[in-house]
């Protein structure tokens, strides 16, 4: 190595006598120095990240705030649903958002926060941005796997152009929160609204308000999304089958529904079907009864669309309202017409109870079957000795 240790007068000498060549050494050191930083820059530029990273302020930080709409987020049923997540600047810089993983979500284990959905980027640039003061609110379908603590990270370029590639300065946390499937019947506190005119009854939340216009009945949400049901009762008293009386029905009002499907709620067989008209979507139930046709329209306003297609009720709201639905059967009790001088003479017999006899006549045997509608207190009726004549009397 003669460049590296010389003699006096640049011939390799011996072992002791031999000088190390410092200068030659640290060329060597500052091309290595280049050579490294350069493949170090490279891989630091090949997955989004910014050399050198720039280092945020707390107050920096604080003046990007992501938050969930929720910080509880319960279901019926299949852990599914709709989740706001709103980012805001406060800073007076503009960030920027990427396109591949622009929000992804992150679940607490064992005191350690795990990516979940996050996917491999080979091209990363920047998809939109927000000034100074903006907001931006992403809307995200999703399917839970199972309960737990959640949060959403939301990776953000500081004072970017819209033009580059993302460079990811600084990746901002969302709100824990928590996702857990709520057993149980949530409508067990609901209001009932009950229709004798009309016979039926519906339960709605305690938050809505309801309101009656002759054969219209109207429920709706005082806030938030401000949905709305709507009951109307139209006339069949030509007798017509449900399939023929929704043919009379779009041709005389000019109103043609879309996705039409058969429809069975609490034993009711019915057809629901889809209308539309500027951005606002309106679900109809139509359920046939003698010789109405009581009509349930369920308004989505403000609808969110995914890949073209209009996402409804994804909080079940409106099926929740739906399976409360249920027509008031009238009381089908018998009367005998014995005879008696007063109440205490009147007995109620048969094998459920839905007979109204004397007690001096000789008991009668019915079919044992049961009904809902031999309930003689729920319809407010009692045996009773009326002319001198035992009957169900209100």
């Amino acid at each position: 190595m003669p460049f590296i240790a010389q003699g006096p007068e640049g011939e390799q000498a011996p072992y002791r006598a031999r000088k190390t060549n410092w200068k030659f050494l640290l060329i060597i050191i500052i091309l290595a120095a280049i050579v490294g930083g350069g493949a170090f820059y490279c891989s630091f530029k090949f997955l989004g990240l910014e050399w050198p990273p720039i280092k945020l302020s707390p107050k920096t930080e604080k003046g990007i705030v992501v938050t969930t709409d929720k910080m509880k987020y319960e279901y019926v049923g299949e852990l599914e649903g709709l989740i706001k997540i709103t980012v805001k600047n406060n800073l007076d810089k503009t960030i920027c958002f990427q396109s591949c993983n622009t929000y992804y979500l992150e679940k607490k284990e064992n005191g350690k926060w795990e990516k979940l959905d996050t996917i491999q980027c080979f091209f990363n640039t920047i998809t939109e941005c927000l000034k100074p003061g903006e907001t931006k609110i992403f809307e995200d379908i999703r399917s839970w796997k199972k309960e737990g603590t959640y949060k959403f990270a939301v990776p953000t370029c500081i004072n970017c152009e819209g033009l580059e590639d993302f460079r990811r300065d600084q990746t901002i946390n969302s709100n824990e929160f928590l996702v857990k499937q709520k057993s149980g019947d949530e409508t067990a506190d609901w209001k009932t609204y009950r229709n004798e005119e009309y016979g039926f009854e519906m339960k709605y939340p305690e938050e809505w308000i309801f309101e009656e216009r002759n054969s219209e009945i109207g429920f709706r949400e005082l806030s938030g999304e401000r949905r709305s049901v709507e009951i109307f009762i139209r006339n069949n008293s030509s007798g017509l089958l449900l399939n023929q009386w929704l043919e009379y029905y779009e041709s005389s009002t000019g109103v043609f529904l879309m996705e039409k499907k058969p429809i069975l709620i609490n034993g009711i067989e019915g057809i629901k079907g889809l209308d539309y008209f500027a951005d606002i979507y309106l679900e109809e139930i139509f359920l046939p009864k003698e010789n109405k046709i009581y009509n349930i329209s369920f308004l989505f306003g403000g609808m969110v669309e995914t890949d073209g297609v209009p996402i409804r009720d994804k909080e079940g709201i409106y099926n929740q309202i739906l399976s409360t639905f249920s027509f008031i059967e009238e009381f089908c009790g018998t009367s005998t017409y014995g005879s008696c001088a007063s109440d205490s003479d009147c007995i109620a017999g048969g094998c459920s109870g839905q007979l109204c006899q004397s007690k001096n006549d000789e008991l009668l045997g019915t079919t044992c079957e049961w009904k809902e509608c031999y309930r003689a207190k729920d319809y407010g009726f009692e045996c009773s000795c009326v002319d001198k004549k035992c009957q169900w009397a209100e």
